[in-house]
């Protein structure tokens, strides 16, 4: 037995009993703060790291080299081959660079650039539409901002064709006075190049001069009447009327109806000429926003120089 100072008297069992529980409780704790704790922080410190031990560390790329390239959208071997303006990168800020040069930025760096950097005065069937390219780039250490571009068409690499109102090719109209038509014309690209630069998303313009003496009005059946392009040729008694209409590329057709009204009676020298203006890219000289369109902020012709591609033939 054991007494305690009060004269207790305790089994000898109970005494080895507690004695035991004390050892079992004192080693778990030594076990929880100086070393199971530290081992399960460990853990979590090299799953924070390693992403729970499914994931590799990614090491940012410190320096990005950036080739600009570009190419004949509908042959990729073919050089387009006219330079590149980047209008906004990290600091360079409206600056031409050749074709397949490189230049050095940093992952993140977002860029707005015109591939093909001829945006006015382009030569049908030879110059191609410029294309935009928007973006950032990403965390590796090469990286290509390039684009097909589309080779341009005029009026001599086109097929135009106009119907009188029994879909009669190329015959001319008859129309009294008070009178009126339906006609229809059609355009169809040649091989490989584009009347107008799908990368806009947007649509030509066709612009009606009319003699406005023995004709009332000329209604496009379908897309916008808008505002007539500054750089379409005005006439002394002639009125203007713009309409828009589709993009139209590598052997494809585009068609169109066309309204004719009459005040008096016409004749062939009453023809109602047709004159195309394409839309394409370009950018504000002043600050350097891109725009799509049929001119610049200045109201000067981009794209292909307007060309008249035919006549709605009256008689």
């Amino acid at each position: 037995m054991y007494s305690d100072k009060k004269g207790l008297a305790i089994p000898t069992g109970v005494v080895m009993f507690l004695a035991i529980l004390g050892v079992i409780f004192g080693t778990m704790w030594a076990i929880d703060n100086f070393g199971g704790s530290k081992q399960t922080t460990l853990a979590a410190q090299s799953s924070q790291v390693t992403g729970g031990g499914n994931n590799i560390l990614t090491i940012p790329a410190e320096d990005v080299t950036v080739t600009f390239s570009s190419w004949d959208a509908y042959a990729k071997g073919t050089n387009a081959g006219t330079g590149h303006m980047i209008l906004s990168f990290n600091g360079d800020i409206g600056v031409q660079v050749n074709d397949d040069a490189t230049k050095q930025y940093a992952p993140g760096d977002a860029y707005v650039a015109l591939l093909g950097n001829k945006t006015t005065s382009l030569t049908a069937g030879t110059d191609y539409y410029p294309v935009l390219k928007q973006g950032a780039l990403g965390n590796k250490g090469t990286e290509t901002i390039g684009a097909g571009q589309y080779k341009t068409g005029g009026a001599s690499q086109l097929t135009f064709t106009v119907y009188d109102e029994n879909d009669q090719p190329n015959t001319n109209q008859a129309l009294a006075a008070n009178g009126q038509a339906l006609l229809k014309w059609q355009i169809k690209a040649d091989d490989n190049l584009c009347v107008g630069n799908p990368d806009t998303g947007g649509e030509n313009a066709m612009s009606y001069t009319y003699n406005n003496t023995v004709i009332s009005s000329v209604e496009q059946q379908s897309g916008a009447k808008i505002g007539t392009p500054t750089s379409v040729t005005s006439r002394t008694q002639h009125s203007t009327i713009t309409y828009t209409f589709p993009i139209v590329c590598d052997n494809n057709k585009v068609t169109e109806d066309v309204l004719v009204k009459t005040t008096a009676e016409v004749t062939s020298k009453h023809n109602i000429n047709m004159t195309v203006s394409d839309i394409t890219w370009d950018y504000n000289a002043d600050t350097l926003e891109p725009m799509s369109g049929y001119a610049d902020e200045d109201n000067n012709d981009i794209g292909i120089a307007d060309f008249v591609v035919g006549s709605l033939r009256l008689s």
